[in-house]
């Protein structure tokens, strides 16, 4: 688990069970289908049900569960995932919280949607998407991004660094 941020912490799914599950003062996004996102939904399908009002994500207490995988295909990385994701990660933190953002290994979705949360404040905000992902890397030297969510994060960085969900108060 490293605080990459103040209050903003990325790792792995380990973790989250040993630290955070079970009572802490952290608020947690897990950008991990496996095993989370059906456990907590409950289906027994290869995948959740497009019908079910918790497809993209799940909330439980002090968390939000997303049905992420990680692909090399950035299509099959929703945006309704992700912005709202970035969105609570943002609310939380400008309320003064700690977050923890963890996937199963801690190597490539959560570390990517930290830096996209990030990607307003300074010195993130007035980088290019390849120098805000080395700063990064210098800070979480776990994060090893699949190409889907990699691509994903440089296409869409410059809404992540303009957008108004960024300037939550």
């Amino acid at each position: 688990m490293v605080e990459v941020s103040k209050n903003l912490f990325v790792g792995t799914v380990d973790e989250y069970d040993k630290n955070i599950r079970h009572g802490s003062e952290f608020y947690s996004a897990i950008m991990a289908k496996e095993p989370f996102h059906r456990s907590a939904v409950g289906y027994s399908t290869r995948g959740c049900p497009k019908e079910n009002p918790e497809y993209f994500i799940a909330r439980r207490n002090r968390c939000i569960i997303c049905n992420l995988i990680d692909v090399a295909d950035m299509k099959y990385i929703p945006d309704e995932i992700v912005i709202e994701a970035v969105t609570y990660i943002r609310s939380m933190l400008c309320a003064g919280n700690k977050v923890f953002v963890c996937c199963n290994q801690g190597h490539s979705r959560s570390p990517m949607t930290a830096l996209m949360a990030l990607a307003c404040e300074v010195p993130y905000n007035s980088l290019e998407f390849e120098k805000a992902y080395k700063k990064f890397e210098e800070i979480y030297t776990c994060l090893d991004a699949s190409e889907g969510i990699y691509n994903y994060a440089k296409e869409k960085w410059s809404l992540f660094q303009n957008s108004d969900y960024c300037k939550i108060t």
